[in-house]
């Protein structure tokens, strides 16, 4: 109840500019400085009090725990007047990982054709990053792996 109480506090200060009276150049300023938010703290927040003077309903889904606000930010910008109430239904009461999950059937991103070509970049003189793309297959295959490894 607190969460959605302080995030329709924030809607509220953005809308009135409450911030700049207190002498702050804006809400994320606001909250970071004044209210002791860490950066990304203060942008999820921000993200959903914005959205939710929009679509009220996310008050209701963070008032009753149906959805962290790690997993709602993540859901933010994909919400509209006509989605929303199907895809917060979908994202109640998963994970963080389940919502991307969620995001990514509705919202499938462009196919990439699986390679590690040119994608291993040196993080430091015993240690590299590599990128790659690969089937849902192989990923759990992998994960199995490092299972077995650990």
């Amino acid at each position: 109840m607190v969460q959605s109480q302080f995030l329709a506090y924030l809607a509220e200060v953005e809308t009135r500019r409450l911030y700049a009276v207190e002498g702050y150049s804006s809400l994320f300023r606001f909250v970071v400085e004044a209210l002791g938010y860490s950066e990304s703290s203060a942008l999820k927040r921000i993200q959903i009090a914005r959205k939710a003077r929009h679509l009220p309903i996310l008050y209701q889904f963070i008032e009753e725990g149906r959805i962290s606000l790690t997993a709602l930010s993540k859901l933010c910008p994909h919400l509209n007047d006509i989605n929303s109430e199907g895809l917060l239904l979908e994202a109640e009461g998963k994970s963080v990982s389940e919502v991307q999950k969620v995001i990514v059937k509705h919202f499938p991103k462009a196919e990439v054709q699986d390679s590690v070509r040119q994608t291993v970049s040196p993080l430091s003189v015993d240690r590299v990053q590599v990128t790659f793309s690969a089937s849902t297959e192989f990923a759990l295959k992998l994960e199995k792996l490092k299972a077995r490894l650990s």
